[in-house]
């Protein structure tokens, strides 16, 4: 029997997420408790050295973790989940990030360093995700190098939408190419295009907007138009749109009034109103929220990842994306028993109540006594601690019991 079987590895490289500052002894000694009452150890245990735990590690490989996540990361909403619906179509969003890496010379030949006026003093990792907009869970994700585009990756995850979806994308996703390659899922598409493009009037609605069509073709009397001329979209090299166009407050900018143009496969207002698309887009910026989560408050703002090779970068990534879902899922959990939206459960709250709970797993016997045994293991929760360490928040973000 190993000290560190591989299960326990996985939920280590999670931990490293959860307790990002901490080094590699603190971070077991932390979740020890939590893995001894669930059956990992029994009787004596001692703490690995930091040498072991990086052997550890290297059983694991980064396509195992991916694969956890991709098993685990599941779309969290319900059909009465706020924020999560416009009518019956669930609403998604594609943004990416970049991470700062260690400077080795394995994660600069990888990955790359972005340069401008001087080297970037970091080697970067790009990660695209997608996320559940209304409850803030990535469910898949795709990691590629600091000159990866966006759209590159984003058209990787392809296989996660589907037809009752509505996909949002900001300015820095739109192409024709894009555009046309994500209507193949079946799902929905509002994107925001850049204000100057041209799109012309072919029929003006009656709720303000218009329809148009975009094209890759100059000359648009060339065009072979979708569904008129052909029937298989990947033939068309012009699709027909419904364009909103409305104004906002720039507050960066002195309150100057700022124009957002809006392109979507929705053509009928009376299936949603220009009004709808304009606040349902609004909704797109809990993607930038997402980001913010895990860059500055699961994991320490501006510090670079641990790992120091390219296969250890993607598996350190996989964990930080299961505890993130994982604590979206609690939060998810928190706010259907209390009916409330799940943005109103504070994540720093959620990230607080998760580490207090792990750690103090000492306070069960972990085996041996009726008592134990009882509160040790659930066949509710699917998970042989749930029942010990659940976390119960409440909206406010102020209260919880263990």
């Amino acid at each position: 029997m190993r000290k560190l079987p591989d299960i326990a590895v996985v939920y280590f490289v999670v931990a490293m997420a959860l307790f990002f500052g901490d080094g590699y002894r603190e971070v077991v000694r932390k979740m020890m408790e939590s893995l001894r009452t669930a059956s990992f150890w029994k009787g004596i245990w001692s703490v690995p050295t930091a040498s072991a735990l990086c052997q550890a590690r290297k059983r694991v490989p980064d396509t195992v973790m991916k694969e956890v996540f991709d098993e685990t990361a599941v779309l969290l909403g319900k059909p009465t989940t706020p924020g999560c619906w416009l009518g019956n179509r669930r609403l998604m969003a594609f943004d990416g990030t970049i991470l700062n890496l260690p400077d080795s010379s394995e994660n600069e030949a990888e990955f790359g360093r972005r340069k401008g006026k001087k080297d970037g003093p970091f080697p970067q990792i790009l990660v695209v995700g997608l996320v559940e907009v209304g409850t803030h869970a990535v469910i898949a994700a795709e990691l590629g190098s600091a000159f990866a585009g966006e759209r590159a990756l984003a058209l990787e995850l392809r296989g996660h939408l589907g037809p009752d979806m509505l996909v949002m994308c900001d300015r820095g996703f739109y192409s024709f190419e894009f555009f046309r390659d994500m209507m193949q899922t079946g799902a929905d598409l509002l994107f925001r295009v850049q204000a100057g493009m041209k799109l012309p009037v072919v029929k003006q609605l009656r709720d303000g907007s218009y329809l148009s069509e975009i094209s890759t073709d100059k000359l648009r009397r060339k065009a072979v138009r979708y569904p008129s001329d052909v029937a298989d979209i990947r033939d068309a090299t012009a699709i027909p749109v419904r364009v909103i166009e409305y104004m906002v407050t720039d507050r960066g900018k002195d309150g100057e009034r700022e124009t957002v143009c809006l392109i979507t496969t929705i053509l009928d207002p009376d299936d949603a109103t220009a009004d709808d698309l304009a606040r349902t887009y609004a909704e797109r910026w809990e993607i930038e929220h997402v980001f913010d989560e895990i860059k500055n408050h699961l994991l320490i703002p501006r510090a670079t990842l641990r790992s120091c090779t390219p296969s250890f970068v993607r598996q350190e990534i996989w964990g930080i994306l299961l505890a993130h879902y994982s604590l979206r899922a609690l939060m998810v959990d928190a706010a259907c028993r209390d009916q409330c939206d799940p943005d109103r459960v504070s994540f720093t709250h959620a990230v607080k109540v998760v580490k207090r709970t792990t750690m103090s797993m000492a306070h069960f016997s972990p085996e041996g006594t009726e008592d134990s045994s009882r509160r040790g293991s659930c066949g509710d929760h699917g998970g042989p601690s749930c029942c010990a360490t659940e976390s119960h928040l409440s909206a406010s973000g102020e209260t919880d019991s263990v």
